[in-house]
């Protein structure tokens, strides 16, 4: 006797079963007011000026958001550079025969793999405590720590929190039409160096100055930068008041009017906006993913690492690894280290350099990943960083002065190049898990590249004792298997909402194809749309 398999029904089938089933007091079904049955927004088709405007005031909540990685780039900023201060080292370094001082290597090394083990522990309560009471919970708690300022692992958990709640909470606020561009414009906040993806914005240039100005006037005063983090905390309690909690976190507790509310707050005032047919598009889409995973309250982390989640989670880890193993920690999280070993007079001016350049490609990053896609920045990105860590390595054989500004021009090619990359992670750690995976998910992907950074920060410090710039070489070596995973499995998410990516998962759309492949979602928010005009009474 064969089996029989029972098949899932597809979105648009359950819907209608819904519909079927429910009818208000007066007779109706709630299809009148849920849109359809869309699972696409209609105003996913806008121009991106227009939904920049229409939307300015969910824009402005997505950057509130952001203002917490302010404190996480005074700090991780200052972890990096500071190694390089001459009191710092007068006050840690060991003494040589020569009466001069030097930092350990491995004092070095555990400096900045501390930092990792603080986002390690925040990375295993942060998914629970957001999942269960909320997105801003999770923000208060890393406030707290900012605050319970006892040292470097303590700040290192409230760097975590932030780092794995802030670009999920906005991918559930965003506009899908302008969500690329919100989240990188939103991490023009955010500062390098950190244990995950280093970039460089405004925060880090404001770092980088006054690191810059404390050592040309207060060489031996290392804790003055310290003092100056104080300012900031206290704004941040102000921000995380402010915002809304996510409208996605309610109904995934079916609480319809706490959405609804969330919604309004964020889009209020939005001519042709309906919050009921908004809120039906988040319901169908977490119903749909619980005929897939099942319900939210009983998902473990297992079910992160099964099925097609596992083939979401591949790229996510693959995105964050391959920043480490890409070079990220040699060139960048010991920038001032790397360009005092090269030779060149000024390092902390080198640093304010990179950073101006990486302020620069997040603006066009900004400008052109809604318009342009993830795929055609992201993949070539990563080839320039891989092929230039060849290069860099090479420069050590010629050997003369002009060597030094060869040397520093590639890391300042390598610089946008990275940024762009990594603010690409940002962008698809958040769109590629399912809605109600998507804390794990981005927690999984963060543990395993804070894990690698430990073991980076370690590796690197002796790499640069023996090797100098030739350990460019290693990382060159290391990240040639990204390259070319990136090129054939790295999907395309521009414009695609939580169910259209989910759709192309479940039909094993290939990852070059996303682009141009036209979901069912998409056809049948566009006949929606059509028939609404066509039915659309004339005035006279």
């Amino acid at each position: 006797m064969s089996a029989q398999v029972e098949e899932k029904p597809e979105l648009s089938q359950l819907e209608v079963a819904m519909d079927l089933e429910r009818v208000d007091n007066e007779g109706h079904s709630p299809r009148a007011h849920m849109g359809d049955g869309l699972v696409k927004s209609r105003f996913d088709d806008l121009s991106l000026g227009k939904a920049c405007w229409t939307f300015r005031k969910a824009l402005f909540y997505c950057f509130v958001a952001y203002t917490s990685s302010v404190m996480e780039g005074f700090v991780l900023t200052m972890s990096g550079s500071i190694i390089a201060n001459q009191g710092f080292i007068n006050q840690f370094g060991e003494t040589q025969p020569d009466g001069s001082k030097v930092l350990n290597t491995s004092w070095v090394s555990a400096w900045g793999a501390i930092i990792n083990v603080g986002q390690i522990i925040a990375m295993t309560y942060v998914p629970f405590m957001t999942d269960r009471f909320g997105r801003k919970l999770g923000f208060y708690s890393c406030w707290l720590l900012y605050t319970a300022f006892l040292g470097k692992l303590l700040f290192g958990i409230g760097v975590g929190t932030a780092q794995i709640l802030t670009t999920p909470y906005v991918m559930e606020i965003a506009p899908t039409r302008v969500r690329g561009g919100i989240i990188g414009g939103g991490l023009i906040w955010q500062v390098v160096p950190n244990a995950r993806a280093r970039r460089t914005t405004i925060g880090g240039i404001l770092c980088s100055l006054m690191l810059q100005i404390s050592n040309q006037r207060y060489p031996l005063r290392y804790l003055l930068p310290i003092y100056v983090i104080w300012g900031p905390i206290a704004s941040l309690l102000l921000c995380f008041f402010v915002l809304p909690e996510s409208p996605w976190f309610h109904a995934r507790r079916d609480n319809k009017e706490a959405s609804i509310k969330s919604l309004r707050r964020l889009y209020q005032g939005i001519p042709g906006y309906d919050f009921e047919e908004e809120y039906g598009i988040i319901r169908r889409s977490l119903e749909h993913e619980k005929l897939q995973d099942g319900e939210a309250r009983s998902l473990t982390w297992k079910t992160v690492f099964t099925g097609l989640n596992r083939k979401r989670l591949t790229v996510m880890i693959a995105l964050c690894c391959s920043q480490q193993l890409g070079g990220v920690t040699l060139i960048y999280s010991y920038s001032t280290y790397f360009f005092q070993l090269a030779g060149l007079q000024d390092p902390f001016l080198a640093s304010l350099v990179q950073n101006l350049i990486g302020l620069a490609a997040v603006i066009v990053f900004t400008f052109t990943v809604d318009k342009i896609g993830r795929r055609p920045i992201l993949c070539p990105s990563y080839t320039i960083m891989s092929g230039i860590l060849w290069v860099i390595g090479g420069v050590y054989y010629a050997g003369s002065a002009a060597s030094q500004r060869v040397l520093l021009a590639l890391v300042c090619i390598w610089q946008p190049a990275f940024t762009v990359f990594g603010n690409s992670y940002f962008l698809l750690a958040s769109e590629l898990p399912t809605a109600q995976l998507r804390m794990k998910a981005n927690a999984a992907s963060w543990v395993t590249q804070a894990v690698l950074g430990i073991a980076t920060n370690f590796a690197v410090p002796p790499l640069l004792t023996h090797l100098g710039i030739r350990a460019a070489f290693v990382f060159g070596a290391t990240s040639l298997p990204f390259m070319i995973f990136f090129w054939y499995f790295l999907p395309e998410t521009k414009g695609r909402s939580v169910s259209e990516i989910d759709e192309l998962y479940e039909q094993h759309v290939p990852a070059w194809r996303w682009a141009k492949y036209e979901t069912e979602a998409e056809r049948q928010m566009r006949a929606v749309v059509a028939g609404s005009r066509l039915t659309k009474p004339v005035s006279v």
